[in-house]
Parts: structure tokens; sequence; C-alpha cells
């Protein structure tokens, strides 16, 4: 199915230039998005539109959540799909990253979180296993000097000394 967009004849790495806060530049693919899609006078060309970019806007706060790297094109593609060299919503452009590909990064990304994950957890193990060495050293340390406490009240009673 077609997305109908407010660009016209212009390409869309044009507009996304022109769009940019940043002077030489392009936009996001989301502010993209929403800037051939919707405008300030007529709203969304259609209500598919407009929960599109919602849906992209959701994904997007859910990545930063769970701190999860996603470009915008990532999330985009993630939402509208894609096809061979065609972008729904966007028309022809640069070729998008393979489903395969995609795959494999988000894998790696998950392999090395995991790996940090399990670094922490050993370290918190060796600190845990440390804490529990001294609490063991400080109970013989009370052990004992209840020890001595007891010799000494022992001593003062047997030479009949009072404090």
């Amino acid at each position: 199915m077609l997305c109908k967009h407010r660009v016209g004849r212009k390409a869309f790495t044009v507009r996304s230039y022109e769009i940019s806060d940043v002077p030489g530049k392009p936009c996001d693919a989301i502010e993209l998005y929403k800037a051939t899609h919707c405008s300030p006078e007529d709203g969304w060309i259609s209500e598919e539109t407009k929960k599109n970019w919602e849906m992209m806007i959701k994904k997007r706060e859910e990545y930063i959540e769970l701190k999860i790297e996603k470009t915008s094109d990532d999330i985009r593609l993630e939402v509208l799909g894609h096809g061979t060299g065609y972008v729904k919503g966007l028309g022809y452009g640069p070729k998008p990253p393979s489903r395969r590909s995609s795959l494999y990064d988000s894998s790696n990304q998950y392999k090395d979180e995991l790996k940090d994950k399990e670094e922490e957890l050993q370290q918190s193990k060796a600190q845990v296993q440390e804490l529990q060495t001294q609490v063991t050293d400080l109970k013989n340390e009370m052990v004992e000097q209840g020890v001595i406490i007891n010799k000494f009240k022992a001593f003062l009673s047997e030479n009949r000394i009072e404090l």
C-alpha cells in the first residue's frame, strides 16, 4: 500500500536538510516523517500516518528507557517496514539495511550487554564474599572480647574489687 506525503516532487533528502535545526545535517527520520505527513494547517494526511508516527515516538521512548541504542532510521523501518530500495512513507532512496544485518547487530548488542551484566554480577559476588569474611572476623573478635570481659569480672569478684 502506498502512503501519501506532502513533499511533492522534492526529494526526501532535500526536504530533510531544509527542516533540520543543524545547518548542513539532515534531520532525524522520525522528524522528517512528521514534516512530510502532517501540516500545521491540515493536520495528518490520514489516521494511519498519525498512528505510525505515534508508534515511532513510543518505540523511541521505550528504547531510551531500556538504554538500547537505535537510530531513528531503524525505528522508522521497524514501524513502517521496507521493500527493496523502497521505504514505505518515504519513497525510493538509500537501500535500508537488511533484516539479517539488523538482527546480527542487535544480537551482538545483547551479547555485549549480557557480558557487562555478568561482569557486574561477578564483582558483586566478590564484594559479598569479602563482606561475609569481615562479618565472620568481627563475630570472632566479639566472642574473644566476651571471654576477656568474663575473665576480668571473675578476677574482680575473686579479689573483691568493686567498681
